[in-house]
């Protein structure tokens, strides 16, 4: 799996404090870290803009991760993480602190190995746990249109790890997703109004393939993550709220933009399904032959399907179009 998002650089030196030990040796000395990427707005999001086919994850003020590190300590505990909090000025990253005061890793001797995970939380060592839920509740950014982004600081699980030593001025901790995003645009016809009341992604029948659900990652310097499904709570389904409403009233032509989280594996057999006008209008995500797109694991994809909530769609058809390594795009063809 090929880490997918080039993150918009945000960061800058950042000294943490120290408290000095009641003992007349040299004190340790406070790991301090600098961060690239991840949140804008209500926490940790998408930018909104893609250049060069990479769309920047930013940090928002207060988001917090933790990190862990065999060789290093935590001052009157035997713990071997600490949590940090982000401070933005405008979109700059201008601090990372402790979460909680005199709470901070201190360095050991020769190299150590960090492994970090937003958000905080369930970070043991080298291997993490998270969840990407069967239902997403979603943001509305505000704009023009309808637009729904996935909560990333609920469901978006990002990692980093880094080597270090503590001859070095700081830690750069460059934070990198593990799910995979996949876009609607989508809108009825130029002389259609219609009513959306719900949005879902399944797996087409006959596919054993799991879309979310619970799972763990094992981080390694080395190598990709390892990951492994818990099948027991995994589902082939995500649904997702249209933000606050109950139901979205889309003018002759008005998009409709909805995102939704899945698990970081590749995906294929997918079908999305919107009820409109309390009927459902099923849109497979098939290429020109038929066949089932593939989607890669941790990656962005963005689909256009312009025309397609008409009250009785026409078959349809993609083209693909590739913008760049991370923001993959796949345009619909309404075959007439």
């Amino acid at each position: 799996m090929k880490k997918i998002f080039v993150f918009l650089l945000l960061t800058s030196v950042l000294f943490v404090s120290c408290k000095p030990k009641e003992k007349p040796e040299t004190p340790a000395k406070a790991v301090r870290f600098t961060t690239s990427s991840v949140a804008v707005n209500t926490k940790t999001a998408y930018s909104g803009t893609v250049q060069d086919g990479v769309e920047a994850i930013l940090w928002d003020n207060g988001d917090e991760f933790t990190v862990w590190c065999n060789e290093a300590s935590v001052e009157g505990s035997t713990q071997k993480f600490a949590d940090y909090r982000v401070g933005t000025d405008l979109g700059s990253v201008t601090s990372v602190t402790p979460a909680k005061e005199g709470v901070e890793l201190l360095w050991g001797k020769g190299a150590h190995q960090f492994y970090a995970l937003y958000p905080a939380g369930k970070l043991y060592g080298n291997t993490i746990s998270a969840t990407i839920p069967e239902f997403q509740r979603t943001i509305e950014v505000e704009t023009d249109g309808f637009f729904f982004r996935p909560n990333l600081a609920e469901y978006g699980c990002m990692v980093a790890e880094a080597a270090a030593d503590p001859s070095e001025s700081s830690v750069d901790l460059r934070f990198n997703p593990l799910f995979t995003t996949l876009e609607f645009i989508v809108s009825a016809d130029e002389e259609s109004e219609v009513t959306v009341t719900a949005f879902k992604l399944s797996v087409a029948g006959g596919s054993k393939l799991v879309i979310s659900g619970d799972f763990q990652a094992t981080l390694s310097p080395d190598a990709d993550p390892v990951f492994n499904w818990d099948y027991s709570t995994s589902t082939g389904e995500i649904r997702a709220s249209l933000g606050e409403h109950r139901s979205i009233r889309l003018s002759k032509g008005q998009k409709l933009d909805i995102s939704v989280l899945a698990l970081p594996r590749a995906l294929s057999h997918l079908v999305a399904t919107f009820v409109v006008d309390g009927k459902d209008v099923e849109i497979p995500l098939v290429d020109e032959k038929g066949e089932y797109l593939s989607f890669p694991a941790c990656e962005k994809a963005r689909i256009y399907a312009v025309g397609a909530l008409k009250p009785t769609p026409k078959p349809v058809g993609f083209t693909v179009n590739i913008s760049g390594h991370n923001v993959t795009d796949y345009i619909l063809d309404l075959k007439q």
